[in-house]
C-alpha cells in the first residue's frame, strides 16, 4: 500500500516539477527515470513493483552491500553503484526511491 502510494507521490512531484530539471522529450509521455536505493527486504518489494509499471525505467540501483546492487541491476541491464557518492558522480539521477532505513 505504502509503496504505491510513494510511487504516486514522486510521479506527481516529477510531473509538476521545474522543466529546467527535468527537460520535455518529444515523446508524448516520458517514463520516470528511477533510481532504487536500497535493495533489502522492502527494496525488493519495490523493485518488483516498479518493474510492472509501464511509466517507469529504472535506471541505477544502488546499495552498500557488495555485489547486492549489481546482482539486481543485471537482472534487467541497468547501472549499479556501492554509494549515492558515486551515484551523484555519474550525473543521471532524476528521482530517487529510498527504500532503506
Amino acid at each position: 500500500m505504502w509503496g504505491k502510494f510513494l510511487m504516486l507521490l514522486l510521479f506527481i512531484l516529477t510531473e509538476f516539477a521545474d522543466n529546467s530539471i527535468h527537460p520535455p522529450t518529444s515523446e508524448p509521455q516520458s517514463k520516470i527515470r528511477l533510481v532504487l536505493c536500497g535493495v533489502g527486504r522492502i527494496g525488493q518489494i519495490h523493485f518488483i513493483d516498479m518493474l510492472t509499471m509501464l511509466d517507469v525505467e529504472i535506471v541505477a540501483i544502488v546499495d552498500a552491500v557488495p555485489g547486492a546492487a549489481k546482482k539486481l541491476a543485471d537482472q534487467i541491464g541497468t547501472k549499479s553503484f556501492a554509494s549515492l557518492q558515486e551515484l551523484f558522480d555519474d550525473g543521471s539521477v532524476c528521482t530517487v526511491c529510498f527504500c532503506c532505513p
